[in-house]
């Protein structure tokens, strides 16, 4: 194949020295050069096949790196593409191939110069930047899931007061209720036994006045003043059924005593 001259030179120690035993083999017609606009040598081409043929240490130089020699002529042609396409970074290695070249190149299997170096270096370049950009990407996935999980952390806190808060909240309404219940309870009760005592009390008042009423009918029948006896005796009885109440003895007896002696009369 037509070899770069910065492929050969460059893997040389001496680049002058190389490119003095290139001139020599072309001045032989056993490699054909190109120069150019300057004057220096460009390209180097193999003359005819049959010189690997004809030379035996080329020969077996050839046979033990086939792979090597066509791993390296297929860099430099996927290079020239690269340099002819602008240097579109889609016809740069990546994955296995990439590794495949830099595994030959630290082994020192091949040796690359020129613009070989410079493609395999860009592919080189582009794999770490993608690489790069992997780990940002996964920083940044990181960074987001401990901040999410950050913020279910506090919403969890957050809801968890809030539960509390209304737990508490509610236990205190329910001692409120227990405690206004207690209280409702508690005056029912007392205006239940008010009631009852306003009650009695007027129940004793009504039982005194018709006692006092029946006393008097009582003292007015022995004055012999018996028609205001039985008007007192009928009205001790009246105050006491028309409070619903029981006529005491007294009561009773002074009425019916009243009645009897206003008969006695003769009166009707």
């Amino acid at each position: 194949r037509t070899a770069d001259l910065r492929e050969i030179a460059g893997g040389a120690q001496d680049a002058a020295q190389a490119e003095a035993i290139i001139q020599m083999l072309a001045n032989a017609r056993l490699v054909t050069t190109d120069a150019a606009a300057d004057g220096s040598l460009r390209t180097v081409t193999i003359a005819h096949e049959k010189l690997i043929e004809a030379w035996p240490w080329l020969r077996r130089l050839v046979s033990e790196n086939r792979e090597a020699i066509a791993l390296l002529n297929d860099i430099a042609d996927d290079a020239q593409r690269w340099d002819a396409s602008g240097r579109d970074f889609s016809y740069l290695y990546s994955g296995a191939r990439l590794a495949t070249v830099r595994e030959q190149v630290e082994a020192k299997t091949i040796v690359l110069a020129g613009l070989a170096t410079e493609f395999i270096a860009a592919a080189t370049a582009e794999r770490e930047a993608k690489r790069a950009a992997e780990r940002a990407a996964q920083v940044r996935e990181i960074q987001q899931a401990q901040a999410l999980a950050e913020e279910q952390r506090l919403r969890a806190e957050t809801e968890e007061k809030a539960a509390q808060r209304l737990q508490r909240r509610n236990r205190w309404l329910m001692v409120a209720f227990a405690g206004a219940m207690a209280a409702l309870l508690l005056a029912i009760f007392f205006f239940v036994r008010s009631r009852a005592s306003e009650l009695e009390a007027q129940r004793q008042a009504v039982l005194a006045r018709a006692g006092e009423l029946a006393a008097s009918s009582a003292l007015e029948a022995q004055t012999g003043d018996m028609t205001r006896a039985l008007l007192m005796g009928t009205e001790a009885a009246s105050l006491t059924l028309g409070n619903g109440l029981t006529q005491p003895p007294l009561i009773r007896n002074g009425l019916h005593t009243s009645l009897w002696a206003y008969r006695g009369l003769g009166i009707d």
